[in-house]
């Protein structure tokens, strides 16, 4: 939580001055960056995820927010997130169960 309240939706400015933020935070970042050079905003999608993530010796489901990339119409995304580094086993295709936004 680096807000100080659970799922505040900072502003770029916030982030940027805080060179901080939330999964969601630099997902909307990384989509505005992409689409102000000049990237199809039509290939690009805010997605919310459920992580799969060990906490305790146990697999949970966290809340996670991605941005997707569609090279194609069909095509499989290319997932640009920012993971957390405390989990070994990084991104693997079936540790997300997605929801579309953008």
């Amino acid at each position: 939580m680096c807000w100080g309240q659970v799922d505040y939706w900072a502003t770029l400015l916030d982030t940027a001055s805080k060179n901080a933020g939330d999964c969601e935070d630099f997902a909307i970042a990384k989509y505005v960056s992409l689409i102000n050079s000049g990237m199809d905003e039509n290939k690009l999608r805010l997605t919310y995820v459920l992580a799969r993530v060990q906490s305790n010796g146990k697999s949970i489901s966290e809340p996670h927010m991605v941005l997707a990339y569609y090279p194609d119409p069909g095509a499989e995304p290319l997932i640009l997130d920012n993971p957390d580094f405390r989990d070994p086993g990084g991104f693997h295709p079936n540790r997300f169960g997605a929801h579309l936004f953008v």
